[in-house]
């Protein structure tokens, strides 16, 4: 089922994009480009029209039909509070006024005083802002064009997050930036091999000789380097070696004309004073946030669940999970309660509106302490006995693993597409870190909604991931305030334990046959019970977990654990 509301903003891209050229878009027009930004046509029938103008008519925020010059019907955009962010994109993408900082400090900085490269648009046949030279593949690698502060400038796509946020270099400038896919442009063909031809005009560097690592930097050991260096007309530096691996220049960066005295650099001041004396374990991140390719793998390590299990229900062939979906499964609808199989489940009819067989928390529990944010609600679940899609993001052992409605895995990437956009534009600013409250953590590349479980005396801080249930260490100058917007999506990662096994002491062995069998993949999980608490992060469920990949049969994962405990 597609998402209205992705539906609006890619409609609202392209007409936005459009929004120069005279007599608006015509409807076949409006369909094609709408496929190349986004791989297919407009889903009018998924959303509930038969017809391709009646679901435009239901969207007078986005898009308003009007007569052409030959008394066609086209469409343009409507500019409202909706639409605004994308109308300010094009307002700038239109504006021709030339500034920017022709300096940039930290572990990337230009110390070449120079124009930056970019494009013009009257070096154009046409104005760069229409959709024809929309980016309609974005891969990593990839270089294309995007504006930088009215100007048309080179970046390369450095990692994709999802099919509709990216990061992208500015490989001329030394700026890092997330944007969506179509704020970028394709090279004009008649520019391309020209502009191939120019070599990146920043360069990567770090100053010389300084005996510390770049994780030691001090809030104030950089002010002081930002301050001494930004906007400085003279900058000169001399290189003391190339570190071809690391594709980083070594340098003595001065700010007068005394570059052959290095005792006058910037290095040797910074060596000479006191900047480095104070929080040496302090992580500080740079101007921009460093961008990694990398997904973060590590798991959490908890002791075993004992929750009493039911007996094994009889078996029936389950649904197949559906493929597909941006960044993991997608939900799929069905009668087994929200985004559950068809049919009663695998154990035959179960009463479909009976009791829900839900366990209450146990006498004397302990629970988190409520967090000052209001939270969302509570993820929904079919009542015991029914099938639901899930995904499985974490797994230690039958005791212990982390699921995901499958149903509601794009919304998820949605929501992280919007967090990074948000919180990459964002200042870093003090932040009173609280055990067990909720805040963004920045984990690698993605932003995602945490809970505090502990912070360290270094500056670490213990993190917990509510959508995806993995733990974290991760620099408390990593954390964010977790605003409104991105409160309305229920966490999505609810822990579970095996029903069909007895509780014990998982050996390693059998740890690791459970996790090669479930861990990142896409199953069938039929409800037991539902151990409610205090916090949703809290809750747990005993779930047996059916692997429906298999033609001939399908594999039920409590059976598989209880012969090899007898074997072992």
């Amino acid at each position: 089922m597609a998402d209205v509301e992705v539906v609006k903003r890619m409609l609202g891209a392209v007409l936005q994009a459009n929004r120069g050229q005279q007599g608006g878009v015509s409807l076949g027009r409006l369909q094609a480009e709408y496929k190349e930004l986004t791989g297919e046509n407009i889903p009018h029938s998924q959303l509930g029209h038969t017809q391709l103008d009646s679901l435009l008519a239901s969207m007078p925020t986005v898009v308003k039909a009007e007569r052409g010059r030959s008394g066609e019907t086209v469409y343009v955009a409507s500019v409202t509070s909706e639409t605004a962010n994308v109308a300010k994109v094009v307002a700038r993408q239109r504006s021709s006024k030339k500034t920017g900082r022709n300096h940039l400090v930290n572990t990337q900085m230009r110390v070449k005083r120079c124009p930056p490269l970019v494009l013009n648009g009257s070096l154009c046949p046409r104005p760069l802002v229409t959709s024809e030279l929309l980016v309609s593949r974005p891969f990593c690698g990839k270089f294309c064009l995007a504006r930088y502060k009215g100007n048309w400038s080179r970046v390369e796509i450095s990692n994709l997050h999802g099919s509709r946020v990216l990061d992208i270099q500015f490989i001329d400038l030394g700026v890092q930036a997330s944007v969506e896919v179509f704020e970028l442009r394709e090279i004009p063909p008649q520019f391309l091999r020209d502009l191939m031809a120019i070599p990146p005009q920043a360069v990567k560097c770090c100053l010389a000789d300084l005996a510390v690592s770049v994780g030691s930097w001090t809030p104030d050991s950089v002010q002081w380097l930002r301050e001494k260096v930004l906007n400085t007309t003279d900058c000169s530096m001399k290189v003391a070696r190339v570190d071809d691996t690391k594709h980083c220049i070594h340098v003595h960066l001065f700010t007068d004309k005394n570059f052959h005295d290095t005792t006058r650099s910037i290095n040797h001041q910074m060596a000479q004073s006191d900047l480095f004396k104070q929080q040496p374990d302090v992580f500080l991140t740079s101007h921009s946030p460093t961008k990694s390719s990398t997904d973060a793998t590590s798991s959490p390590k908890t002791s075993n669940g004992s929750n009493a299990t039911a007996p094994s229900p009889a078996k029936a062939h389950v649904r197949r999970v559906p493929s597909g979906g941006p960044g993991g499964p997608r939900g799929g609808g069905g009668g087994g309660g929200p985004g559950g199989s068809r049919g009663g489940g695998p154990g035959g009819p179960r009463g479909g509106g009976g009791s829900s067989n839900m366990a209450a928390p146990p006498p004397g529990a302990p629970s988190s302490p409520l967090p000052s944010l209001h939270l969302p609600a509570l993820l929904e679940l079919p009542p015991a006995g029914n099938n639901m899609d899930i995904y499985v993001s974490v797994a230690c052992h039958p005791g212990h693993f982390v699921v995901q409605p499958w149903r509601d895995m794009y919304k998820l990437v949605v929501l992280m597409g919007e967090m990074i956009l948000y919180y990459n534009k964002t200042e870093e600013k003090a932040l009173s870190v609280q055990k067990n409250h909720i805040y963004a953590a920045k984990v690698d590349n993605n932003w995602h909604r945490v809970l505090v479980k502990g912070v360290l005396t270094n500056g670490l801080v213990s993190v917990y991931e509510l959508d995806y249930g993995k733990h974290e260490l991760v620099s408390v100058t990593q954390l964010r305030p977790l605003i409104k917007e991105f409160r309305q999506l229920p966490f999505q990662a609810i822990t579970a334990q095996l029903a069909g096994v007895k509780p014990r002491q998982w050996s390693e062995e059998a740890s690791i046959v459970f996790r090669n069998h479930v861990e990142k993949k896409a199953l069938v999980a039929q409800l037991e019970a539902v151990q409610e608490a205090a916090q949703p992060w809290d809750r747990k469920l005993t779930i047996f977990l059916v692997d429906t990949s298999q033609e001939e049969h399908d594999v039920w994962v409590h059976d598989i654990m209880a012969e090899l405990s007898d074997k072992i």
